[in-house]
């Protein structure tokens, strides 16, 4: 009788982990299709299941895109990625990074570019960093000068770059998405994060005091009342 409990509970847990997988893929092919804005019934419609299904996992828009970040990162394959320890480790995250980034679906890179990053963005990036030293960095070769606890502007990441989130506690980007590398590291790390700000390298200046804003997507500078 015990063994016929678990078995049971095992499938439940299956088939709860495939519909949520399901809704989030939803979710994604709704960001995907390029509509400015979107609702429950729009997700429910492009898994294939009912509203009713839908809000038995996800009660509000808000949990959705919570889960959105979770679900990119697992799908990615970072959820269980360390910092190397040694080259052959870093040789062998990179390659893995690459591959994992390969592996995504079209809909994730055209949902990583549409009109509702910005909605999505809000819930799933970390989210503020108080006044802190950024540090320019215009190609990974120059990564050296970056030191702990810095905020790193650069024009974006690849896998490449992954050894280097350890070291920062904040990120902004000239270009990408939320489903882009730099963003879907970044949650993974904790990291707060601004995608997507065209010109942040000529308008920071490197060692300026700057305060990053996930939440909001704003970079502020420590000039009054600047921020872009």
């Amino acid at each position: 009788m015990k063994e016929r409990k678990t078995y049971r509970s095992q499938l439940r847990q299956e088939h709860t982990e495939r519909t949520r997988d399901l809704i989030m893929e939803g979710l994604i092919r709704t960001m995907a299709n390029g509509a400015v804005t979107w609702s429950i019934p729009d997700v429910a419609r492009e898994a294939g299941i009912s509203v009713p299904t839908v809000y038995r996992y996800f009660r509000t828009k808000q949990d959705l895109v919570q889960g959105l970040g979770d679900y990119v990162v697992r799908k990615a394959g970072l959820a269980a990625m360390k910092p190397p320890q040694s080259p052959q480790e870093l040789v062998s995250l990179v390659r893995q990074m690459y591959i994992s980034s390969e592996g995504l679906s079209d809909a994730f890179r055209m949902a990583s570019v549409s009109e509702l990053v910005s909605e999505v963005r809000k819930e799933s990036i970390p989210l503020r960093l108080r006044m802190t030293e950024a540090r320019l960095i215009w190609n990974l070769s120059e990564a050296s000068r970056l030191s702990t606890g810095d905020i790193l502007v650069t024009q974006g990441t690849d896998p490449g770059w992954t050894p280097v989130f350890p070291l920062v506690s904040g990120l902004v980007l000239e270009v990408g998405g939320q489903l882009s590398h730099g963003a879907i590291v970044a949650r993974e790390y904790g990291i707060p994060a601004v995608i997507n700000v065209p010109g942040a390298l000529h308008f920071i200046q490197d060692g300026q005091t700057i305060e990053v804003d996930g939440s909001s997507g704003r970079v502020y500078l420590d000039i009054a009342g600047s921020s872009s």
